[in-house]
């Protein structure tokens, strides 16, 4: 299981990466004549559109709680592998999003994250999925290694889709064939079996029955609030650097140095959140991020060695942040949520950072002709400050046991 958990998280981590690392490519490719405003403009609308791929992740979450983890474990991996082909054969801007659209659909499915927590004993159950988050970032610097090979070096940025494809199809085989269900999402099927399924808006009402329904409320608009600042920037920051004037192969080096910290975030995380708990990792993850994003806006503007060497620190730095926060709100959410809700009510979770990111993209396109892409990125970056008061709220679940959540 284990293996196969690992392999899951480098496809997923290699898959995440691309929307925002080829948006200079794609522009360059399909708009060359238009301006800086205008390719950015574009591409905030057309990632809006396919951003709306992420909101029909609930529905694979919410399949978990009914079809079983494994079953959609297979689809989503398989199906990550059939869009990246659709994606690899666009011959046109509108080809692309569809497919990316589709990509979406299956990626950042977190179906993995439930495997681990119904498997793991509680003490051990942050280490684990930050231990697999860690090793799983591996497909992240992979991406950055082929993005030198078939962007800076080859000018084929096609090729970039070759990885996951080709781990992806033998993967969903071995998923479908060697994976076992958890053990406790077969306790639930055993009682379902005896007293019935619950309809889809009884399951959707249960979410809000749990005992925290307070906290996991307030998790829920956390994530909205974090899917409105740091999509729009995180998808269109690479694009930003190339029109300031920075090489493909430069920006190479900070996207893996980038890389490298979201390993280090997910490898700190798995001791962090433990010694000092879950809401105080979110409060200084949360700041962080704002103040260190507005940074990685504002310094390649300076140029020269110096504003590039602290552009890759600030780069560094806001990549264990952001994707430390994203990390801690998955867990922090399955904390709440008992057996029978937990894909249900992750999926909730994924739905509202994506309704949050579709809805900043959609308002970052006119922001970005009106003042540039810069200051709109700015903007939406200062949205996150006001996690931090909203954090508060939120109960600890440090130490919790997940068997014993009702």
């Amino acid at each position: 299981m284990s293996v196969i958990l690992i392999l899951v998280c480098v496809v997923d981590s290699y898959t995440t990466g691309l929307p925002n690392t080829l948006q200079a490519v794609i522009a360059a490719e399909f708009y060359p004549l238009l301006s800086d405003n205008e390719q950015n403009a574009i591409l905030a609308i057309g990632t809006g559109i396919f951003s709306f791929g992420l909101w029909f992740v609930f529905f694979f979450q919410y399949s978990a709680d009914t079809w079983g983890r494994k079953k959609l474990l297979f689809i989503t991996v398989l199906g990550m592998a059939v869009a990246l082909i659709g994606v690899a054969l666009s011959a046109t801007y509108a080809m692309y999003v569809i497919f990316m659209l589709f990509l979406l659909f299956f990626f950042n499915s977190d179906i993995w994250m439930i495997y681990v927590a119904e498997s793991v004993k509680p003490r051990k159950r942050a280490k684990y999925t930050y231990l697999l988050l860690f090793i799983g970032t591996g497909g992240a610097i992979i991406m950055a290694i082929n993005r030198m090979i078939f962007i800076v070096n080859l000018g084929f940025w096609r090729g970039i889709t070759f990885f996951p494809i080709i781990v992806a199809i033998p993967l969903s085989l071995l998923i479908a064939f060697k994976l076992k269900e958890t053990p406790r999402f077969q306790q639930i099927q055993n009682y379902r079996a005896k007293k019935g399924k619950p309809s889809f808006k009884q399951q959707i009402k249960s979410v809000f029955q749990i005992e925290e329904r307070k906290s996991y409320v307030t998790l829920l608009w956390i994530s909205f609030i974090f899917g409105l600042g740091f999509f729009a920037t995180s998808t269109l920051i690479q694009k930003y650097i190339i029109d300031i004037g920075y090489s493909e192969g430069q920006l190479t080096t900070g996207v893996l140095i980038s890389t490298l910290s979201v390993v280090i975030a997910f490898g700190a995380n798995s001791v962090l959140v433990e010694k000092f708990g879950r809401k105080k990792m979110m409060i200084f993850y949360s700041l962080m991020y704002s103040i260190v994003g507005i940074g990685v806006v504002i310094l390649p503007t300076v140029g020269g060695n110096q504003g590039f060497m602290l552009l890759i620190i600030f780069m560094f730095l806001s990549g264990f942040a952001a994707w430390g926060l994203n990390s801690l709100l998955r867990i922090y959410t399955l904390e709440f949520l008992p057996t029978k809700n937990r894909g249900t009510g992750l999926g909730l979770r994924t739905l509202a950072m994506s309704i949050g990111g579709t809805l900043g993209l959609f308002l970052s396109a006119p922001l970005i002709l009106l003042i540039s892409l810069g200051p709109t990125m700015i903007i939406l970056i200062c949205l996150c400050f006001i996690i931090v008061p909203i954090g508060m709220r939120v109960k600890e679940t440090k130490g919790v046991d997940l068997s014993d959540i009702k």
